[in-house]
């Protein structure tokens, strides 16, 4: 697309806040995961399982952070002509990287397809066999899957740093 658009910067953002996304949620995720504290919602502040979709952690939040600079860091190196541009870039990415993260938080717990164990109430994020029977959908939307709430919050991380980029001028 950038090339095709005759190189026009703002693709080079969008790509840069969809991979500042990209980090800081697998970071947030894999760190959340080992975090000793019990994740809560994003949107109601309850406590949930480790694991689910929709849950924080402060450590994961924090490395959702540390991701996302350092996506800043580079994207800043790389694109900008002084310090005033990389400081844009970089806060640019981290605001993106930070705000579509815990969007996919979000939209993991409101839409993202939900299945349930009929037999030990267990919630899985993909239909499966568990305790010898196949799991139901509880709720959510059945074609939005993990995978797509991925895309769609990587859209968020694009759209967030282009807008970001052009509120400055930056192009």
């Amino acid at each position: 697309i950038y090339y095709i658009s005759g190189n026009n910067n703002l693709y080079l953002f969008c790509y840069a806040g969809s991979l500042a996304f990209a980090l800081a949620d697998t970071v947030a995720t894999e760190v959340g995961l080992l975090s000793e504290s019990t994740p809560r919602s994003i949107l109601t502040g309850r406590t949930i399982l480790r694991g689910h979709s929709g849950g924080a952690t402060l450590r994961g939040e924090i490395a959702a952070t540390v991701g996302s600079m350092i996506i800043g860091t580079v994207c800043g190196s790389l694109f900008s002509s002084n310090i005033g541009q990389f400081l844009i870039i970089f806060v640019a990415c981290i605001t993106s990287g930070i705000l579509s993260t815990n969007a996919d938080s979000a939209l993991g717990e409101t839409l993202q397809c939900k299945y349930r164990c009929t037999i030990c109430s267990k919630y899985s994020e993909t239909k499966i066999i568990h305790c010898n029977a196949v799991t139901i959908r509880d709720r959510g939307f059945r074609l939005i899957d993990n995978n797509m709430v991925n895309i769609l919050s990587s859209f968020i991380g694009a759209t967030l740093c282009s807008f970001f980029i052009l509120a400055f001028n930056l192009l």
